[in-house]
């Protein structure tokens, strides 16, 4: 799992750097999020709103969306 977080904060990473500033991230099937992942979606949300950009996640499954407004991140979606 954390490969997979390291996996997708190198890709957002290579997105930025291109100069895209809006990413629209769709999370489909996912019924779990572990924390490495967690902790990378919301450190890329806080570099992305810093430089005037947004990565806004959408299709959540409920139980997801959920939790995530349970930590305060619903601001995420």
């Amino acid at each position: 799992p954390s490969g997979d977080a390291r996996h997708l904060d190198g890709v957002l990473s290579g997105i930025v750097a291109l100069g895209v500033q809006s990413v629209l991230l769709q999370i489909l099937d996912s019924r779990v999020m572990g924390s490495t992942l967690m902790g990378v979606l919301v450190a890329r949300t806080d570099r992305m709103d810093q430089a005037g950009g947004e990565l806004v996640l959408f299709d959540l499954p409920a139980r997801l969306r959920m939790v995530l407004e349970m930590l305060g991140l619903g601001s995420m979606f």
